[in-house]
């Protein structure tokens, strides 16, 4: 499980996700069913927003286990009550139909590419060498991330302890190499890769 909040990037394994339910019992799912194939069985309920992973903005992916269904408290929004949801076959409202179909697309190619293994071994192989470059450089590249927590999605770093003018001309360069939006979120000013398997 990854969990990314535009600044914060880590990696929960779920051995760590089980030393934090008693504390967290609910703790926000992206990326799981992708990049953790075994996470996928210890939740009752995986609520992922499908933009960039599988498909484009404006559709949610949502797995529910069976057991859960019927306990909405009276206050919960249709839209979150996984009951109307299960009845209506997912249609209680208009369905985002191109959203869904893209997405069909990328299951297909996901499919024909090992499943989700074939994107473990894609985004472990990616993130190594990104990894292995940053961890090498000296001190040049520092990733802010503790190397036992650190995503394979999206890999946070500075160039020389957070020089600005360095690192706008790395994003110069990176965009004059079609490498765009490596920009961080403004709240961070880092540098960002985001691995995306399916692209």
């Amino acid at each position: 499980m990854e969990k990314n909040e535009f600044c914060v990037v880590i990696k929960f394994t779920y051995e760590r996700f089980k030393k934090l339910k008693k504390k967290r019992p609910y703790l926000a799912k992206k990326k799981v069913f992708f990049h953790q194939d075994n996470a996928r069985v210890h939740f009752a309920v995986i609520f992922a927003g499908a933009q960039k992973n599988i498909g484009p903005a404006g559709v949610t992916l949502v797995i529910v286990r069976n057991d859960i269904l019927g306990r909405a408290m009276n206050v919960c929004p249709t839209v979150l009550n996984f009951s109307i949801m299960a009845n209506d076959n997912s249609l209680h409202n208009t369905p985002p139909v191109f959203q869904i179909y893209v997405m069909g697309l990328v299951f297909e190619w996901i499919k024909q590419n090992g499943g989700v293994e074939g994107m473990q071994n894609s985004a472990r192989n990616k993130s190594n060498k990104i990894y292995k470059v940053i961890d090498g450089s000296e001190g040049f590249y520092v990733c802010p991330v503790k190397s036992d927590v650190r995503s394979k999605m999206n890999i946070p770093f500075r160039i020389e302890n957070g020089d600005e003018e360095l690192e706008k001309k790395f994003l110069l360069g990176a965009t004059a190499r079609s490498m765009l939006q490596l920009k961080g979120h403004r709240s961070v000013e880092n540098v960002i890769i985001k691995i995306k398997s399916q692209l």
